[in-house]
């Protein structure tokens, strides 16, 4: 049957074949995009799948959760973290980076961040003293990275890591403090 005035036919002007016309590329859409693979699947793979194509077939997959980081300026230290990690004078004013958790090894960290008018070379020489005089341990120290140092160092059951970048007007100091955390 055709429509006299433009010579269509009826079924085309009708609403009902238009939705579905709309409703099946929708979901030919999703279906072909995976957008519908979440609904229907039960979030396990079969044998055959793999997350990554990369990795070999008895590798354990992990849900890894994102843990929350809340940095703030602060002109305070936290109050586990060693004020002595503080190797110049005249440093007012912190970055403090707190984790909303314990770490896995049920610890503090706390992590400290300043911008100094030292050099690098100057405070790279002051934690190596600071370090060789109150009983510091360095297991590692990186200094051929181009404009930074790299310190890490423990005195049992604390660690640190110090990360001394060169900037313009001096240095970037990053310490990096974990303790455990006390048996009530």
């Amino acid at each position: 049957m055709l429509d006299t005035n433009t010579n269509q036919p009826n079924f085309f002007r009708s609403t009902p074949f238009i939705v579905f016309l709309i409703a099946a590329a929708i979901v030919g859409l999703g279906w072909y995009s995976g957008l519908f693979e979440s609904l229907f699947s039960s979030g396990e793979l079969s044998e055959n799948e793999s997350p990554i194509a990369s990795q070999s077939a008895d590798t354990e997959y992990q849900s890894f959760d994102q843990i929350p980081i809340y940095s703030v300026e602060s002109t305070e230290l936290p109050f586990w973290f060693p004020e002595e990690l503080i190797v110049e004078d005249g440093v007012s004013t912190f970055i403090v980076t707190r984790f909303s958790v314990r770490s896995p090894e049920n610890e503090y960290r706390e992590i400290v961040r300043w911008d100094s008018f030292s050099s690098m070379e100057e405070l790279a020489a002051a934690y190596r003293t600071y370090f060789a005089q109150n009983g510091w341990t360095v297991e590692d120290e990186v200094t051929e990275l181009a404009g930074r140092f790299l310190f890490i160092a423990t005195r049992a059951p604390e660690g640190v890591r110090v990360d001394i970048e060169s900037i313009s007007s001096g240095a970037e100091v990053e310490v990096n403090y974990t303790h455990p955390i006390p048996n009530n």
